[in-house]
């Protein structure tokens, strides 16, 4: 049976003042058992303008955080990149229905 197990990584739990930060993906086989590495998958992360939510949600994502700021105020492009390949590898940005960035990444079955 394949089935898809999806993580999302937020600022909270309420939906009025919390943010989805990233969300992650993995199409998995249980009649096919392989490797994750072998697997379909697909990693999104949000980079907001603002940040808000609940302290114990932002201190326990406080590394994508990090990485987020790193990657909103690298000086240029080249940076950018860097932080990318370190934490995300992504493939494609795009913009969300509230204006913010979303850098995402999938890889297929080999």
């Amino acid at each position: 049976m394949k089935y898809i197990s999806i993580d999302i990584e937020t600022t909270g739990l309420d939906p009025e003042n919390c943010q989805v930060l990233s969300i992650g993906a993995v199409i998995e086989d249980t009649n096919d058992i392989k490797p994750l590495a072998d697997l379909p998958t697909f990693h999104g992360v949000v980079l907001p303008n603002r940040i808000e939510g609940d302290p114990y949600a932002i201190n326990l994502n406080r590394d994508l955080l990090q990485a987020i700021v790193y990657y909103q105020t690298a000086q240029d492009q080249d940076e950018k990149n860097d932080i990318v390949r370190m934490t995300l590898c992504y493939q494609s940005e795009q913009r969300s229905a509230s204006g913010d960035s979303v850098l995402s990444n999938s890889t297929r079955s080999r």
